[in-house]
């Protein structure tokens, strides 16, 4: 659906090398070891409202300092939000603040998407009549949906769902197995399950929204989506949570760069905002829900000290590891959540 209405190609993908080391805490020794500060990056794009087309001529700032219409920006340190504002010739300008998620101190990668769509501005002195359009948003904590209902309305079979005032998480736990730390590690050492070895995390920060349009008439597909568009700063991804993999931009962190920790393996979380439209256009009532993509982290899951890394199931670990979302989310460990295993 996406492609037949809008067309517009992928987004230029960028690569963030992220290069985290985490602390390992001896159960019988007390001796400090390294830490490395939490990094944070912003990714982003200018696009056209109507196409979801990258504007590539567009004069962009991020709080103030130049980047490019396509951007990639490691933060200082971490701040509560950042501003883009853009202009270009034939668009109204645009501005747009987004806020960011605090993370632990140390030792984790947090990549926060911050798009921005700009109006073109009309150019035909008679334009043809559009229909009559009327819509509000529905703060998607009014949505009455749990966890089960968006995996099923966005096709999400993968990680698990948590669903709280009006933020989506998907969690996907990559236990080590030896398929998978040969292929992260490259090495054919010996194998338990865990590993104290660096290991280099390949994956992505979705990019845009995707939209359930069933509620739609064909005929209302590009007003409708045009209008999501400009509400959300951001462009279509598609109707499925597939579709954002056609939309996404590649980052890489390397976890445990110094061997301090034995990790049994890692989580990557995903967050959402989920927001409703109710739209009335031409009299005939029409709504969308749509799930925009936020931000991307990578947390360790370390394994058991107390029985030498062979417990990598550890459930204290993964309810610890969930807990560190719930400062910015309010999502609750392993509560309320739909899980299918597996990627």
């Amino acid at each position: 659906m996406k492609k037949s209405f809008f067309g517009f190609s992928a987004k230029v993908a960028m690569a963030v090398l992220a290069v985290c080391s985490f602390v390992l805490t001896s159960c019988y020794e007390k001796s400090p070891v390294a830490k490395t500060p939490t990094e944070y990056y912003v990714i982003g794009s200018v696009y056209d409202a109507v196409t979801g087309d990258v504007i590539t001529g567009a004069n962009v700032t991020l709080d103030g300092k130049s980047v490019s219409s396509t951007f990639n920006v490691k933060l200082s340190g971490y701040v509560p939000s950042v501003t883009v504002t853009a202009t270009a010739e034939g668009y109204m300008p645009g501005a747009r603040t987004v806020s960011i998620a605090k993370m632990d101190e140390y030792n984790q990668v947090s990549v926060t998407s911050v798009d921005l769509a700009l109006v073109p501005v009309a150019s035909d002195p008679e334009p043809e009549p559009e229909p009559e359009v009327e819509f509000e948003t529905v703060d998607g904590a009014d949505l009455n949906l749990d966890a089960a209902s968006v995996a099923e309305m966005f096709s999400i079979n993968v990680g698990e769902v948590v669903v709280n005032e009006g933020k989506v998480e998907v969690f996907v736990h990559n236990r080590f197995d030896a398929g998978l730390r040969a292929k992260l590690t490259r090495s054919n050492n010996h194998f338990n399950g865990v590993t104290n070895e660096p290991v280099f995390v390949e994956d992505s920060l979705y990019n845009g929204y995707i939209a359930n349009f069933e509620d739609v008439a064909e005929d209302y597909l590009v007003p409708v989506a045009t209008i999501c568009n400009v509400t959300l700063n951001s462009a279509l991804a598609g109707v499925e949570y597939a579709d954002f993999k056609e939309s996404y931009y590649p980052f890489a962190a390397l976890l445990n760069r110094n061997g301090e920790l034995t990790l049994a393996g890692y989580c990557v979380c995903r967050d959402f905002n989920l927001e409703g439209f109710a739209f009335t256009i031409d009299g005939e009532v029409m709504n969308v829900v749509v799930l925009q993509a936020v931000s991307t982290h990578i947390t360790p899951i370390e394994a058991d000290n107390h029985d030498n890394g062979d417990n990598h199931d550890n459930h204290d670990n993964h309810d610890n590891h969930h807990n560190n979302h719930n400062n910015h989310s309010g999502a609750t460990a392993w509560g309320g959540g739909s899980s299918v295993e597996g990627e």
